[in-house]
């Protein structure tokens, strides 16, 4: 008995004072099976496996805290290198290529690395939906609604599997003023100058 307090005890020490789960839990594991004929002492172990067991599942998985690393070191990006508002055309069209080149590739790989909580990766589609909302939102400060709108047809996809229904409802409306400018641009031969500034006017209301 004493034996197994005193093992007892150097786990509970790994967990509390090195902040440690997996060996704890495997020294305890250890020692619910080699006194498992000592029902007192099989309980207590018992107890403290699922204690930690409970803590384990609720931790982020490590791919998943790299993958958000990933995506706000992105968000961050975007944040720094486009403008809603008139004047950046060219910053804009120029992140425009540079985010196509160097950053869809690392959202797309985050988004479809396997072994993600659920929760995790509706987080993960929920901040890859802001990133490709706020790009598609300095495009329209361009002449090219037409990327504007692609981009938030991707956003519009990201944000479903959020399962974010006001955030959804937000790029929907964004993506519908985009179809709609288009679809005005055909109608006045391609005059572009307006319809960029009907649509920035009408997007001030949602950012």
């Amino acid at each position: 008995e004493k034996i197994f307090y005193r093992l007892r005890a150097t786990a509970i020490d790994w967990h509390n004072q090195k902040h440690l789960i997996d060996e704890p839990l495997k020294l305890l594991k250890i020692l619910a099976e080699n006194f498992a004929h000592v029902d007192a002492l099989k309980k207590v172990a018992d107890k403290d496996i699922k204690i930690l067991e409970e803590e384990k599942a609720a931790l982020p998985t490590p791919i998943f805290v790299a993958s958000e690393k990933t995506l706000r070191k992105i968000l961050e990006t975007v944040h720094n290198k486009t403008y809603a508002k008139q004047g950046f055309e060219r910053e804009n069209l120029k992140f425009y290529n540079e985010f196509n080149e160097f950053y869809s590739g690392k959202i797309f790989h985050c988004l479809n690395t396997k072994g993600y909580k659920q929760e995790e990766s509706e987080i993960l589609h929920y901040c890859a939906a802001i990133i490709y909302n706020e790009i598609g939102i300095s495009l329209t400060y361009t002449p090219r609604i037409d990327f504007a709108a692609n981009f938030f047809k991707v956003a519009f996809e990201y944000a479903k599997k959020s399962n974010d229904r006001d955030y959804l409802k937000k790029i929907e409306e964004n993506l519908n003023i985009c179809r709609q400018a288009l679809s005005r641009r055909q109608n006045s031969g391609g005059c572009m100058i307006f319809v960029v500034a009907a649509v920035t006017a009408v997007l001030l209301n949602f950012i």
